[in-house]
């Protein structure tokens, strides 16, 4: 039994395409833990589904905008209580996960319950959000025309008083927002937020344990030995020898880095990162025109089970172009090199550099 295993795309196809070029249809099963990015969804399990094997998902806090019941491909299981046999073993799972658990039954119906039994302080909030906006787009609409007509009078922008006002202006508009801001912040002071607050996190997880009960009594049901049970969730389930004590292994993601361990009895495995960029320099740059550029060099994972033994590795995708130098840090927002423009743009939604591991 060979295992292709992977988590944490988020959004970025030319990683899924890149993974699906440098490796064969050599699989038994392919597993998804979770945080495919909901906008690429379709395209990157309809990917899998060429290396010719069953594909099994489940969804992570990146997926939080996709419906339970979509059918993607044929090809491709959404696991989230719905085990699945391959190859004499069982694969079963849930979706979603205490940081985000976006659309989950279990999870809507709770907190559906909570907004119902808080609606007065929630209609409050809303008010006050609503009030909130109104007045930003007030203030920065004011600010705008303020700035308008400062760069209008002035000439010479490098005047100190020319800064000067406009740090008053920015000052202000930050003293304004904050102030608009207060409405909100006395509604969450409240007794009564606090205690829908409470609840909330009371419902988060009152979900997890819901969905993972209903993982196991599908499990038991189905009559399921434990050695042969490979369990997916995006989050690492603690506690699970309490739960389901001998299962063989976990398959899981969302804290990025590989890793991998056995508890009494229980392989458990961090599959991910495969959205990781490094960045990449030149060899020559007299010769070339381009600068810094990234390339996809996140992680997979490969599992074999063989009858004496099982073994967990962890790939790096390949990034020994010719002409090109790993550099110190990735810069998001920089293009791939140009070696791997056959495999689309990357969409990594990250706010400063990264250093590559």
């Amino acid at each position: 039994m060979r295992i292709l295993a992977v988590s944490d795309i988020h959004t970025n196809l030319s990683c899924i395409n890149k993974l699906r070029a440098y490796e064969s249809n050599r699989f038994d099963a392919v597993v998804v833990a979770g945080d495919m990015g909901s906008e690429i969804a379709g395209p990157l399990l309809r990917v899998l589904t060429t290396f010719g094997c069953p594909v099994a998902y489940v969804y992570g806090n990146w997926d939080n905008k996709l419906e339970y019941d979509v059918s993607f491909t044929s090809a491709a299981r959404h696991l989230h209580l719905k085990p699945i046999q391959v190859s004499g073993f069982t694969f079963a799972g849930f979706s979603g996960c205490p940081t985000h658990w976006g659309r989950n039954p279990s999870a809507l119906q709770a907190q559906g319950a909570v907004d119902r039994r808080h609606r007065s302080i929630l209609a409050r909030l809303d008010v006050a959000e609503r009030h909130f906006e109104r007045a930003k787009r007030l203030i920065n609409a004011r600010y705008d025309q303020e700035m308008a007509e400062l760069e209008r009078k002035t000439k010479d922008r490098r005047r100190r008083r020319y800064k000067d006002r406009v740090a008053a202006l920015r000052r202000w508009r930050e003293r304004d927002i904050d102030r608009a801001g207060e409405r909100i912040d006395s509604v969450k002071r409240t007794r009564a937020f606090q205690a829908y607050l409470y609840d909330a996190r009371a419902a988060e997880k009152e979900t997890l344990g819901q969905n993972r009960s209903a993982m196991i009594q599908q499990v038991s049901d189905l009559g399921v030995s434990p050695d042969s049970l490979i369990l997916v969730t995006h989050e690492r389930l603690t506690h699970l020898n309490d739960h389901c004590p001998s299962a063989f292994m976990h398959l899981y993601g969302h804290i990025h880095g590989f890793a991998h361990s056995n508890y009494k009895g229980t392989h458990f495995v961090n599959v991910s990162v495969l959205d990781r960029l490094a960045g990449m320099v030149p060899d020559s740059p007299v010769e070339r025109s381009d600068t810094l550029c990234n390339a996809n060099a996140g992680t997979y994972t490969i599992i074999e089970i063989g009858r004496e033994a099982t073994t967990v590795t962890s790939h790096q995708l390949p990034i020994d172009y010719l002409g090109w130098t790993k550099a110190a840090f990735a810069v998001i927002g920089s293009p791939l090199v140009p070696e791997e423009a056959t495999f689309g743009f990357y969409r990594a939604f990250m706010t400063e550099s990264t250093e590559p591991q």
